[in-house]
């Protein structure tokens, strides 16, 4: 039979009565009883096997094997009480760190105030943000790549792995340079889309999504000239005078004040999109994520309703 072996709670005991003197003043600190201290002692003895207290009328001293013991029994407590540190400063949100992947308009245009606000309530959080296309976000979600995600378009597909809160929306808008601008007051919206040549996001995208579905709502087939990575880089395409677009009304709301884009509305309700925030489904999160979430949700534009 295997002879038994000190336990942690024996040995932190033994080092409070060690430093104190006396089983009665290590109960009354550690809120135990004397006789479950006097148990817990005799067991650590017989782990060790050899007396490591002798008790005296005015509390206990240490044998030699006792003495032997105190300074690993100091380091363990040391150890456990830094652990024990390190745990309340994580309840009270003193450190963490929160990955966050996001669809690219979201990085741009909404994200940052969520950042801004949550890093002046907890200064000690960092944050690191990738941004790429929705399915990205998705894929990063799903392989514990990211903490949380922001994407664009329907949530349906995301499947019940995924809970998702809505924290705002845009609509997209047909865009075109000046040189189609002519174009645009002869032709009628779905004349437009069908005629002029047709840039669009790459595949993966919730831009890209979304404008597939109106177009089919439109019953028109665009004549695609051009499929770039980004937003950014479709933008530029189109103010370029390569095509035209559907893009965030957000994103090229700079563009169109300053007159470098056109902007038309075309109506369709399949146009208009959610913002949502993503994260695994049953999944215990730290407190710093928590934190966050609650930040966001508190911020959102539609109150942080779930879907």
């Amino acid at each position: 039979m295997d002879n038994p072996r000190p336990q942690l709670d024996q040995l932190l005991t033994f080092h409070k009565v060690a430093t104190l003197g006396s089983i009665s003043a290590a109960a009354d600190e550690m809120g135990l009883s004397q006789p479950a201290i006097s148990v817990q002692m005799r067991n650590l003895a017989t782990a060790i096997g050899e007396p490591i207290l002798r008790r005296h009328k005015g509390g206990v001293a240490l044998t030699p094997a006792g003495r032997a013991l105190v300074p690993y029994a100091a380091n363990l407590a040391r150890s456990y009480a830094s652990t024990c540190d390190f745990v309340d400063s994580l309840r009270s949100l003193l450190t963490g760190s929160i990955s966050i992947a996001s669809s690219n308009t979201i990085a741009a245009h909404l994200l940052p105030g969520f950042v801004a606000r949550f890093i002046a309530l907890h200064p000690d959080i960092t944050l690191s943000v990738s941004a790429t296309n929705s399915q990205g976000v998705i894929d990063g979600i799903r392989s514990l790549g990211a903490d949380v995600g922001f994407v664009e378009g329907p949530v349906r597909e995301f499947g019940e792995d995924l809970e998702t809160y809505v924290i705002g929306g845009d609509s997209l808008v047909l865009v075109y340079s000046e040189s189609f601008a002519q174009a645009s007051n002869l032709l009628s919206p779905a004349e437009l889309v069908a005629q002029l040549p047709f840039i669009f996001r790459e595949h993966g995208s919730g831009t890209r999504r979304v404008s597939e579905e109106a177009l089919a709502s439109l019953g028109v087939t665009p004549r695609k000239v051009l499929e770039l990575a980004g937003t950014e880089a479709v933008k530029e395409a189109v103010v370029d005078g390569y095509g035209v677009a559907l893009l965030s009304s957000l994103v090229v709301k700079r563009e169109v004040e300053m007159g470098y884009l056109h902007q038309l509305d075309l109506g369709l309700e399949e146009l208009r999109r959610n913002f949502c925030m993503v994260l695994p489904a049953n999944e215990q999160r730290s407190r710093a994520l928590e934190a966050f979430v609650g930040t966001v949700l508190q911020g959102a534009e539609h109150g942080g309703e779930p879907l």
